[in-house]
């Protein structure tokens, strides 16, 4: 199963604006734009609870959303959604036979765990002129994919403000 991160940033690398979840608040048009695009691309999405709460209202009803949480026996029953408390090497197995890639939409716990245990192939990271200074922090290093032995596909500048989109693709 092909495993594609998509992610918004500020300049100081944060996913979030201070105790604000959502990320559509600070980010541009251009880039709600192309998350969506990648939403309608895909039929299986992967996040963790929080980001599920935030989000739910707002992803397609024609996915199959995996939320991981470590209280999976406390979440309500709704259709398309599977909770697991599982590896993320089980979860990918249980629906590598019927999806071929997969979107992981946040947040910074899973996109960490799954670069560390080498599960991401590509990852599509738009970073926003802007300084969040607070937040949850994805990360800070300008060579964070490169470290994980990704290399930079390619580098768009979506707007005149200077919302920069950049996609990384793991070395084979």
């Amino acid at each position: 199963m092909k495993i594609t991160i998509v992610a918004a940033i500020s300049e100081d690398g944060f996913l979030t604006k201070g105790t604000n979840p959502n990320p559509g608040d600070w980010t541009s048009a251009e880039d709600k734009g192309f998350y969506k695009s990648l939403l309608e691309k895909h039929n299986l999405y992967l996040m963790g609870s929080k980001t599920f709460s935030f989000a739910k209202n707002t992803l397609p009803s024609h996915a199959q959303k995996i939320v991981m949480s470590h209280n999976v026996s406390e979440q309500p029953n709704i259709p398309g959604v599977y909770y697991s408390d599982k590896s993320f090497e089980d979860v990918i197995a249980k629906f590598s036979d019927n999806y071929s890639q997969s979107l992981v939409i946040g947040g910074a716990s899973i996109y960490h765990q799954m670069l560390e245990q080498n599960l991401v192939d590509e990852a599509y990271i738009t970073i926003e002129p802007v300084i969040n200074h607070t937040g949850v922090l994805f990360y800070n290093s300008k060579n964070y994919f490169e470290n994980f032995g990704f290399e930079l596909e390619s580098k768009k500048t979506l707007n005149a403000k200077g919302t920069v989109l950049k996609h990384f693709v793991l070395k084979k």
